[in-house]
């Protein structure tokens, strides 16, 4: 891994967004701009409704794989830039019943406030109304999505309720492996579980912290600055086991390791689609 983070570059190609702050946030602005060059041409369309690539997930065995294609496996240690994430109310299908694989409710954790909901309100008081805005959304939306498969199948109400809605942390992964000077990074989404969110978070802080400086990882950078190894762990407490994710910092992100030029890459929407089968079904 590199142990110096590139300069900053600004570009500007024929169809392409300009890119700033290369090197370290490369992957950051990758995203960013396929976002925005997506959005142009598809204006008013949501990113609830769409999805910047694969969604990843643990198997049984502990190994990474594609939800979609559970034969597309990565084993159990994945290297990764995680650039770019957010929480969300999340609630999948469980194992074994006929929502397996389907993502119920994905909703933002904070909603936009109308302006006279804002109205009178400290910046303070304005956030925490759009948290519990968003709470309530996410709620109604499973309650709605509830009423109506009961109808052509009642026991839905026995495998779900509002207990099993969790804000969960959806990270945007790049597997290393995959970058080329060629071809646009290859994106998975990953919803992190309530304890790997906790986690992330303390990573996120030993590598503030500088706790990785010995590989030419300075204090105060951030996660999305360095390559990350992912592992899976079996986990236990009382007679509960689960798999959990174990977070190892390999050293700052820099294009170049892979054959990179920041400045002589173009961003387009091509590799942003429409996901129906993942949007929230009510």
């Amino acid at each position: 891994m590199t142990t110096a983070n590139g300069k900053a570059v600004v570009v500007q190609g024929k169809g392409a967004l300009a890119l700033a702050n290369v090197g370290a946030n490369y992957i950051a602005e990758v995203i960013q701009a396929k976002q925005a060059a997506f959005l142009e041409v598809n204006e008013g369309l949501d990113f609830d409704y769409v999805r910047m690539g694969q969604y990843l997930k643990i198997n049984k065995k502990g190994n990474f794989v594609e939800a979609r294609d559970l034969e597309v496996s990565y084993g159990d240690t994945l290297d990764v830039v995680i650039a770019q994430g957010e929480t969300r109310w999340v609630l999948w299908g469980g194992d074994e019943t006929p929502e397996k694989g389907q993502l119920i409710v994905s909703l933002p954790a904070k909603e936009e406030l109308l302006p006279e909901e804002a109205a009178g309100l400290t910046k303070v008081q304005q956030g925490k109304k759009m948290v519990a805005k968003a709470e309530a959304t996410a709620r109604a939306t499973l309650d709605n999505w509830l009423a109506t498969t009961a109808q052509t199948d009642p026991s839905v109400l026995d495998r779900y309720s509002q207990e099993d809605l969790q804000l969960r942390y959806l990270a945007y992964i790049v597997p290393v492996k995959f970058l080329s000077p060629d071809d646009s990074p290859k994106i998975y989404l990953m919803n992190f579980a309530p304890g790997d969110t906790f986690g992330w978070g303390q990573y996120g802080m030993q590598i503030f912290d500088g706790k990785y400086k010995g590989i030419g990882v300075p204090a105060n950078s951030s996660a999305k600055h360095v390559v990350t190894r992912l592992t899976t762990e079996e986990r236990t407490k009382d007679t509960t086991s689960w798999l959990g994710l174990n977070f190892s910092c390999l050293g700052l992100f820099n294009p170049a390791d892979y054959g990179i030029d920041p400045s002589a890459t173009e961003f387009t929407a091509d590799e942003v689609t429409v996901a129906d089968e993942e949007k929230p079904k009510a």
